[in-house]
């Protein structure tokens, strides 16, 4: 980010406002997921997670979660970027795309 190598007012502002705006987003958030989890787990499935978590092994876990899920969604990302490089190519080379699709140009609104 830019702002991060200017200081002054405008990392005054950043660290004054950025907070509350994460703050809510994080409850937005949350909101959102809280009937996906209620209608995926049972109330007795949920308690259990809680209790697991609050133990050392369940912190343990939690913190590797995370690890997994980033390096996880790395993975996806270029599987899906080949997925799609491979596809276009080989479209491309059965159909004529023209010069602006395989430039990746956006298409002009059809």
């Amino acid at each position: 980010f830019q702002w991060t190598k200017k200081g002054g007012e405008e990392a005054i502002w950043v660290r004054t406002n950025m907070p509350s705006m994460a703050s809510r987003m994080i409850e937005r958030f949350m909101d959102d997921l809280a009937p996906i989890y209620g209608s995926v787990f049972t109330e007795e499935e949920l308690v259990a997670q809680i209790a697991f978590y609050r133990t050392a092994v369940g912190r343990s876990v939690a913190a590797k979660t995370i690890s997994l899920s980033m390096a996880s969604q790395e993975v996806e990302t270029a599987a899906m970027t080949n997925l799609l490089e491979e596809f276009e190519s080989k479209y491309c080379a059965r159909f004529d795309c023209g010069e602006a699709e395989q430039t990746g140009a956006k298409p002009s609104g059809r």
